[in-house]
């Protein structure tokens, strides 16, 4: 058996790309094995170019339940097309189980520059819901991301991807990776984990032009995320899939006379409560015109003033209810816990 690598990552996004970058560190022969493509700064931003790298095109990735999800299958995965927050999350959480992680906190906000984003690039729609929500008694603060201020045009379109590459993403880490000798292969969909002896020795798949694949190495790291990863492990007999989760949301949005939210950068200012999350979002034209529980007609409407509309996102930490099945489909079902936290705060 010929290796390929001393070490094969599957995934290119956070996990991967860490992983990648810190290894290659170490003179370790590397190779990361992606499903998705690269898109260059200049071909992301638009809802055409989303189109295509969005699972399911994005308007069509549900639950057998009916929720949608979102999920982008490129190279640098989901975080090219996040809306660059870093709060810290479950802080408390970790230490209540003896693992005090504030030094690695405080590194990864150093190295990203995770900081409250400027006052100058909060538009007057984010100042208009920061006000209201501050009279209600829930104050809301500048959203903390790692956002270059200095190369952030305000366009609004963080989850159709950053053409002016002012927000950070796994491509930055890929990078350092790829200079340090690590390989990337592209358009490889990664079915199952080798194994021989009780240990993985490689990994099989698809390349997009539908022709199987193997590739071996001495260490097999999954990276595929949360629904990518459990399906390559029921593929190889490995029980997963279990306690999904999918910090699900809902939008509530109105119509304004004056500026809305779209020439500032996505979810600006947060409120933080027990279980939830309180932030300014407003959704692209073609999501608006598409799942809006409204007809058609008025769907295009509301969508086309889009300019003057604001919207609040209640993010919520949902039950772990969910499951991934080995066909690579989603069963997810909304708790009366996660109810609960979505309308009776």
């Amino acid at each position: 058996m010929k290796l390929d690598a001393d070490i094969i990552i599957v995934g290119s996004g956070i996990g991967g790309a860490t992983i990648a970058k810190e290894l290659a560190k170490r003179k370790k022969k590397i190779l990361i094995l992606e499903r998705g493509s690269f898109y260059h700064p200049n071909q992301i931003g638009s809802e055409l170019c989303a189109y295509k790298f969005y699972d399911r095109h994005g308007l069509w990735s549900k639950t057998k339940e009916g929720i949608f999800y979102y999920r982008a299958l490129m190279v640098g995965g989901t975080s090219v097309v996040s809306c660059g927050n870093g709060t810290r999350s479950l802080e408390k959480e970790f230490k209540k189980l003896g693992m005090d992680l504030t030094k690695e906190f405080i590194e990864v906000e150093k190295e990203l520059n995770i900081k409250p984003i400027s006052g100058r690039l909060i538009g007057k729609g984010t100042k208009k819901i920061m006000q209201a929500a501050d009279k209600l008694g829930f104050k809301m603060e500048p959203m903390p991301k790692y956002i270059n201020i200095r190369k952030c045009d305000a366009c609004g379109n963080c989850v159709l991807g950053c053409q002016s590459e002012a927000k950070w993403t796994a491509l930055q880490y890929l990078t350092q990776a790829q200079e340090n000798g690590v390989s990337l292969l592209t358009g490889i969909n990664v079915t199952k984990v080798l194994v021989s002896k009780r240990r993985a020795i490689g990994l099989q798949g698809f390349n997009q032009a539908g022709k199987r694949i193997e590739k071996f190495a001495n260490i097999i790291v999954l990276a595929a995320g949360g629904i990518g990863t459990p399906i390559i492990l029921q593929n190889s007999k490995i029980k997963a899939g279990d306690k999904l989760f999918l910090d699900l949301f809902n939008v509530t949005i109105g119509l304004t006379k004056d500026k809305g939210l779209t020439k500032e950068p996505v979810m600006a200012a947060v409120h933080h409560n027990r279980g939830f999350v309180l932030s300014p979002f407003i959704d692209t034209p073609l999501v608006l015109a598409s799942v809006v529980p409204l007809s058609l007609r008025r769907n295009i409407k509301i969508s086309t003033q889009r300019d003057h509309l604001l919207g609040i996102m209640v993010k919520i930490k949902d039950d772990c209810r969910g499951r991934v099945n080995k066909d690579g489909s989603i069963e997810k079902t909304i708790t009366p816990k996660d109810l609960f936290k979505f309308f009776c705060f």
